[in-house]
C-alpha cells in the first residue's frame, strides 16, 4: 500500500511546474482557506475548537490536529496526524487528497524523487526536499526555508522555497542547484533549491536548469556567480559583471552578479 502511495506522490510532483503566483504586491497577501470542520468520526479542527486549558502542572496541551481536505487523513501545515517516523503527503492533488508515507533521511534542499525518501515532516518537490506550508505569499516558519508558493495545479496547499545563495548552492542543496527567481516569486526575489543541470561554466544554455550548480543561464551561456566588487570569485580572465542592476540578487548584504569577460577583451576577441 505505501509503495502505491509513494508512485502516486511521485507522478504527482513529477508533473507540477512552478506557478506564477496570484498576487505579488507586499500589501496583499492570498491566504490559503480553512479546512472545514471534519465530520463526527474525525478530529476536530483548531477553527472549530478551542485549546484546552492547561492541567495541574501548567502545560497546556496540544493544539487539535488541523486536518486536511477533502478525507481528513492528516494535516499537512502543520504536520499532524501521521506516526513520528511518517510524512503528511498530498496523494490527489487537484482534490488534496492526503496520506501518511513512511519518512526516509534525506533533509531539506537535498536531491530527491519521491515524498517516501525526505525526513518526517517534507514532501519532494522540484527536486528537492522541503515543507508544505499555507497560507500562499507568506514567510515559512522551518528553519532554511524561506517564501511559501502555490504549486501549479494544486489549488489548496503551497510548499516552502528553500532559502540558499546560487554562489555556493551546497551549503543549502547539497548536490542540487540554487534558482533565482527574480520573475516569477518578483516580491521577494526568491531563490530555491532546484534540480542542477550538466552544463559547466562557458557552455550553451537555454535557461538556469541547463547549467551546473552555482551557474545562471545567461546570453545562452553558463556562467558563474559572483559577488559585485569582491576579489577572488571569477577565474580564467573574467570579472564579476553586475548583469541584473537594481534587479540584482543581494546575499547577506551583498549584490551578486555573473563571471563575464570584460567589454575590451569581447571588443578585442571581435
Amino acid at each position: 500500500m505505501v509503495f502505491v502511495l509513494n508512485a502516486i506522490a511521485m507522478a504527482a510532483a513529477s508533473s507540477c511546474s512552478r506557478e506564477v503566483p496570484s498576487s505579488t504586491s507586499d500589501s496583499s497577501t492570498d491566504v490559503v482557506a480553512p479546512a472545514d470542520t471534519p465530520s463526527n468520526n474525525a478530529s476536530p479542527s483548531p477553527s472549530s475548537s478551542s485549546p484546552a486549558p492547561p492541567d495541574d502542572d501548567g502545560n497546556s496541551e496540544p493544539e487539535p490536529c488541523e486536518l486536511a481536505l477533502p478525507n481528513h487523513r492528516c494535516g499537512l501545515a502543520p504536520q499532524c496526524g501521521c506516526a513520528s517516523n511518517e510524512t503528511c503527503v498530498v496523494t490527489e492533488p487537484v482534490a488534496g487528497t492526503t496520506s501518511c508515507v513512511t519518512a526516509g533521511h534525506i533533509t531539506l534542499g537535498r536531491p530527491c524523487e519521491q515524498a517516501s525518501e525526505c525526513s518526517a515532516g517534507l514532501t519532494c518537490m522540484y527536486g528537492a526536499c522541503r515543507p508544505y506550508c499555507a497560507p500562499e505569499l507568506d514567510t515559512c516558519s522551518v528553519p532554511g526555508a524561506d517564501l511559501c508558493v502555490r504549486v501549479d495545479g494544486w489549488p489548496s496547499v503551497g510548499v516552502c522555497t528553500v532559502a540558499c545563495d546560487p554562489r555556493f548552492p551546497q551549503a543549502a542543496c547539497g548536490s542540487n542547484t540554487c534558482i533565482w527567481f527574480p520573475e516569477l516569486y518578483p516580491r521577494d526575489h526568491a531563490t530555491d533549491c532546484d534540480t542542477a543541470g550538466l552544463g559547466a561554466s562557458h557552455d550553451s544554455c537555454a535557461d538556469d536548469y541547463d547549467c551546473g550548480p552555482g551557474l545562471a543561464c545567461i546570453d545562452s551561456e553558463c556562467a558563474k556567480w559572483c559577488r559585485v566588487g569582491e576579489a577572488g570569485d571569477c577565474d580564467d580572465g573574467t570579472t564579476c559583471t553586475d548583469v541584473f542592476g537594481a534587479w540584482a540578487l543581494v546575499f547577506d548584504g551583498v549584490k551578486e552578479g555573473v563571471c563575464q569577460n570584460s567589454e575590451s577583451d569581447t571588443a578585442e576577441a571581435e
